[in-house]
């Protein structure tokens, strides 16, 4: 199948956001994108004309054939459907970016570098859909990882297809959830240093330093946003009965981390945070001790903190019954509606002359 124009053109076109000026050939029978050029702005000849690069030249996997490889299957919609939950586009990138840090984990080099290559990707769009002071930082980060996601590693795009498919997702995002939004920076943050250490592994020096770079920015961003937040979550803590029950649920889901936690100062926010989680279906021992699984306390100097934002990027388990609910009923009263009966076929005169 024909890979059409605008599938190569939307991602080429976030350069244009950061002011990167894009020129695009295309094949005179198909129509297909065969090449591109870029040229920084701001960079010009003596004739003040823009100088372009076509992209193999900038680097190997800038070339069209490599960015073809991380489009998504073309039969798939450029626009994603709608969904009922605005905040789907945001929780799912945030769970598909914590996977891909567990996969710089393991042993599979060609995968870890195709999850590298998707974030470079999912950056740009999670700058674009973010708004506040913050954003700036995000797109600093966003280019400075465009230079730590390439090395001599070939990249297996197919095994982050996840994260390519939600960040496409929260390209189409129709707001910013708050909170939610916050988690998936602190998820960021800690993916763009676990890409440092991973590139710093296999001696990547000039990968490594990019990667730091922009961890540099997205835990600035991340300041930025998370403190007025975590102020907020604090400002609005429940009761004192209440907040000893989660301190009590807190001991017995996670024993060997309850001291640190308890002592974080993120402790009074994560409360508010526990509270609202109960509101929404989730029963505050057995959440924590999920969570409290799926990254290693030990190394976390705020481990409230952690805590929080993986508990708020839970979803809603009393909204997702509800909806569960209303698409059960709406198609068991679809499937009653009686059908009407069959029109009678009239008989030709020959037919009814058989039948007699």
């Amino acid at each position: 199948m024909p890979r059409r124009p605008g599938a190569v053109c939307s991602g080429l076109d976030r350069g244009t956001s950061l002011g990167i000026k894009v020129k695009t050939r295309l094949g005179p029978e198909t129509g297909d994108v065969i090449g591109y050029s870029l040229a920084a702005p701001g960079d010009t000849n003596a004739a003040g004309e823009p100088v372009w690069y076509g992209g193999s030249k900038l680097a190997p996997d800038l070339s069209i054939n490599r960015i073809r490889e991380r489009l998504p299957d073309q039969e798939v919609a450029d626009h994603p459907q709608y969904v009922a939950d605005p905040a789907e586009p945001w929780r799912h990138t945030t769970t598909a970016i914590q996977a891909a840090r567990t996969v710089l984990g393991s042993d599979d080099d060609a995968a870890a570098q195709g999850h590298l290559a998707a974030f470079g990707d999912a950056l740009y769009n999670i700058a674009s859909a973010t708004t506040g002071p913050h954003r700036a930082e995000l797109r600093a980060a966003a280019m400075a990882f465009n230079r730590a996601r390439r090395s001599a590693t070939r990249a297996d795009h197919q095994a982050a297809t996840a994260l390519r498919k939600a960040a496409k997702e929260l390209a189409h995002a129709s707001n910013e959830p708050g909170g939610l939004a916050i988690s998936l920076l602190f998820a960021t943050v800690h993916l763009a240093r676990a890409a440092a250490k991973w590139h710093e592994q296999r001696g990547h020096e000039q990968q490594a330093a990019a990667a730091e770079e922009a961890f540099r920015h997205l835990q600035a961003g991340y300041q930025q946003a998370a403190t007025p937040a975590l102020a907020d979550l604090a400002h609005r803590a429940p009761r004192a009965a209440t907040a000893s029950r989660y301190e009590q649920d807190v001991r017995v889901a996670l024993p060997d981390h309850a001291d640190r936690i308890l002592a974080d100062p993120a402790w009074t926010a994560l409360t508010t945070t526990l509270a609202h989680a109960e509101t929404a279906g989730h029963s505050p021992r057995r959440l924590l001790a999920e969570v409290g699984t799926q990254r290693e306390l030990d190394s976390a100097e705020h481990p409230a903190e952690v805590l929080n934002w993986r508990i708020t990027a839970q979803p809603n388990r009393r909204t997702q019954a509800a909806r569960m609910r209303s698409a059960t009923s709406g198609s068991a009263a679809m499937s009653a509606t009686p059908h009407p009966p069959a029109t009678p076929v009239a008989m030709r005169p020959e037919e009814r002359s058989r039948h007699r």
